[in-house]
């Protein structure tokens, strides 16, 4: 009701939806492997009878849901916690279904940086997608990421992994990278640190002397 009156009264814009931005021209924009190839699609008996999340999962994900940002679907926090008896079976098997073919659904996909979007480079990776697709990447990330990294072998084992990890952080990372700095510093005159980033266009890595 509130972003209805909003709209009303002008105090704030609708999104819009940029024609022409679609999986395809995005993926195009921001790839960084010319080399990629689109995988095989898996082959399954009953696709619909793989079960990757279970219906008790959706609907404890959608009934915890907290106000947050709604997606380019227009499709409220609050509409699917409540409705989180009803909506549980079908999303459960809609995301079943998508991890069985390996596809993504392109309402999903949709999302923009900026409220009204007009060209590819207002898409950045960090940008709000619909609620529908952070719950799945929740229930990925909850059921088959954290699990992997908790109990890995020995061989798979990084000691410097902090992205992606459950004790993980951006300020454990620079209390490692600072830890290291110093020490070094004790028997070195100097210390040479090159920060690589994926981002483009821009420098593709940065020397910096300590």
């Amino acid at each position: 009701m509130w972003a209805a009156v909003c709209e009303v009264s002008g105090r704030r814009a609708k999104a819009s939806h940029m024609e022409g931005a679609t999986a395809d021209s995005l993926n195009e924009h921001y790839a960084t492997d010319p080399y990629y190839t689109e995988p095989q699609p898996k082959h399954t008996v009953n696709l619909l009878s793989v079960q990757y999340v279970i219906e008790g999962a959706v609907f404890k994900a959608l009934d915890t849901l907290h106000a947050t940002a709604t997606g380019l679907d227009d499709v409220p926090a609050w509409f699917l916690r409540l409705g989180a008896a009803v909506f549980a079976k079908p999303l459960a098997q809609l995301i079943n279904l998508s991890l069985s073919t390996s596809v993504v659904p392109s309402q999903w996909k949709r999302a923009a940086k900026t409220a009204s979007p007009r060209e590819l480079s207002d898409f950045r990776p960090i940008s709000i997608t619909s609620v529908l697709s952070r719950v799945t990447e929740r229930l990925i990330v909850c059921q088959f990421l954290y699990p992997a990294f908790i109990s890995q072998s020995t061989s798979l084992l990084f000691t410097d992994q902090y992205a992606f990890c459950p004790t993980g952080s951006t300020t454990t990372a620079l209390i490692s990278i600072f830890a290291a700095i110093t020490s070094l510093l004790a028997c070195n005159d100097y210390v040479v640190v090159v920060a690589m980033t994926l981002a483009r266009p821009s420098t593709p890595y940065v020397i910096l002397p300590y």
